[in-house]
């Protein structure tokens, strides 16, 4: 009883260390339906307007940027080919984006 216990805790630890080593990154994975295939940018505001961070391809309106913040911080994203965009507070989590785009 004693070792069953003892290894319980032992896989719980290991859990916890391991979910806790994923907390450190962001993942922004998004679904737009009706979206065209085109470049999609996220971007930070900045002192003379928005100041790209990364650039990811729209395929069938699906699209996923990944990275590390040092703290919570304001993203925007914004579409080559559409007017519009999609800002965000985010932190280092899983972001889920869902829409539908209508002309």
């Amino acid at each position: 009883m004693k070792r069953r216990l003892s290894t319980i805790i032992a896989i719980c630890v290991v859990a916890l260390v391991a979910a806790s080593c994923n907390s450190d990154k962001f993942t922004i994975e998004a679904e737009i339906a009706h979206l065209a295939d085109q470049k999609v940018f996220l971007n930070r505001p900045g002192l003379h307007g928005l100041e790209p961070v990364d650039t990811a391809e729209a395929v069938d309106g699906k699209f996923i940027f990944k990275g590390k913040l040092e703290t919570n911080d304001y993203r925007i994203i914004t579409f080559e080919d559409v007017s519009g965009e999609i800002d965000l507070y985010m932190d280092n989590s899983n972001i889920k984006v869902e829409g539908d785009y209508v002309a």
